[in-house]
C-alpha cells in the first residue's frame, strides 16, 4: 500500500495531460475570463481622468559678495573678517534655495497657501472635470453655498496635497521640476503658477526685512564708529544688504526663477485603462484556474457547457 502510494507521488507532471485538461475546462475559464474583462472595463471607464502640470525651476544665487580690500596701497584687507560675516566666497549653498526647497514640502506652508487660495473644495471633495468646470462630490460638499460641510484637520489637507504633488531635482544642474495632478488641467496649472509665486514672495518678504533691520542697525554702529577701517567695513555690510533691497524689487521671481512655465495639460495622465482591462482580466483568468486546481486536488472534475448550459462536478477515479 505504501509502495503504491509513493509511486503515485513519484510520477511526473505530464504537460500534454495538463494541456488537455485545461482545454476541456475552457468553458469555465472563459466564463471567469469573460466576467472579470467586464467588470475592469466598467471600473476603467468610472475612472476619471486625471492630468497633471509641471513646472521646471532654477534656484538663483541671492548672496550677493561685496569685495572688503581697501584698495590702493593704504588698503586693508579684510578677508579673514569677511568670511565671518558672510561676505566672502563661499563654496557653501545659498541657504535660501535651501529655505525654498523645504518650504515647498513643510506641512505650515502648504496648508496656508491652500486656505488662502480657497483650494480646499477641489482638493478634497473634486470627483470629476466635465464641459470645462469641475464635478465635486456630493458627500461632504454643500453644491448651493459652494463650501465643504466639515473642515479637515491640517494632516488631511496636507496628505491630500502631497498625494498629488511631485518634485524632482537634478544634482548636476539643481534644477527643480514640480508636478500637480488633478482632476481639472486647468486647476493644475494654477496651483503649479500660485505655488511658485508664493514661495518666491515668502523668501523675498523674509530677505528684505532682515535687510532693512540690518541697514538700521549697521547705521547706528557707523554714526557711533570713528575708525576708518571698521567704518570701511560697515559700509560694505550695508551694501550688500541694499543689493538684496534692490534685487527683490526688481525681480518678481525672487529664489526660483521659471525656465518652463506650469503647462495646460491637454493629454491624461491617468487612469491606464488598458492595463487594467489586461490585468483585471487575467486575475479573473487566475481565480477561475485556482478554484479548478483546488476542485482537482479534491479529487473533483468541473463539467461546465454553454449548449445546452450544464454546470455540475463529478468525483474522479482513483
Amino acid at each position: 500500500m505504501q509502495d503504491s502510494f509513493e509511486e503515485k507521488n513519484d510520477d511526473p507532471i505530464d504537460l500534454y495531460e495538463m494541456v488537455i485538461w485545461l482545454w476541456s475546462q475552457r468553458n469555465f475559464l472563459t466564463i471567469f475570463f469573460s466576467i472579470a474583462a467586464i467588470i475592469s472595463i466598467a471600473i476603467a471607464l468610472a475612472l476619471p481622468n486625471h492630468y497633471i502640470s509641471t513646472t521646471t525651476l532654477m534656484p538663483k544665487d541671492t548672496q550677493l559678495n561685496a569685495s572688503l580690500t581697501g584698495g590702493g596701497g593704504g588698503g586693508f584687507d579684510f578677508g579673514g573678517l569677511s568670511s565671518l560675516v558672510g561676505l566672502g566666497s563661499t563654496t557653501d549653498a545659498d541657504p535660501n534655495v535651501t529655505l525654498a526647497k523645504e518650504l515647498i514640502v513643510s506641512q505650515g506652508f502648504l496648508v496656508d497657501f491652500i486656505k488662502k487660495y480657497d483650494y480646499l473644495p477641489e482638493l478634497m471633495q473634486a470627483r470629476s472635470w466635465e464641459s470645462g468646470s469641475i464635478v465635486f462630490s456630493s458627500e461632504g460638499y454643500d453644491i448651493e453655498l459652494d463650501k465643504m460641510e466639515y473642515i479637515p484637520s491640517d494632516t488631511d489637507i496636507y496628505k491630500a496635497f502631497l498625494l498629488r504633488f511631485t518634485i524632482e531635482s537634478d544634482r548636476q544642474t539643481s534644477y527643480s521640476k514640480l508636478g500637480f495632478e488633478h482632476v481639472s488641467p486647468v486647476f493644475a496649472k494654477e496651483v503649479l503658477t500660485n505655488l511658485v509665486n508664493e514661495v518666491n514672495d515668502n523668501v523675498k518678504n523674509r530677505e528684505v526685512n532682515r535687510a532693512k533691520k540690518s541697514i538700521i542697525y549697521l547705521d547706528n554702529l557707523i554714526e557711533e564708529t570713528s575708525m576708518r577701517d571698521l567704518n570701511l567695513l560697515l559700509n560694505k555690510l550695508k551694501e550688500k544688504n541694499l543689493k538684496t533691497l534692490m534685487l527683490a524689487e526688481i525681480d518678481d521671481n525672487f529664489i526660483l526663477d521659471i525656465v518652463d512655465p506650469p503647462s495646460l495639460p491637454t493629454e491624461k495622465s491617468k487612469p491606464y485603462r488598458a492595463l487594467i482591462v489586461v490585468f483585471g482580466s487575467f486575475f479573473g483568468f487566475l481565480v477561475g484556474l485556482f478554484i479548478l486546481g483546488i476542485y482537482r486536488l479534491l479529487r473533483y472534475e468541473i463539467i461546465f457547457s454553454f449548449f445546452p448550459f450544464r454546470l455540475k462536478k463529478n468525483k474522479l477515479q482513483t
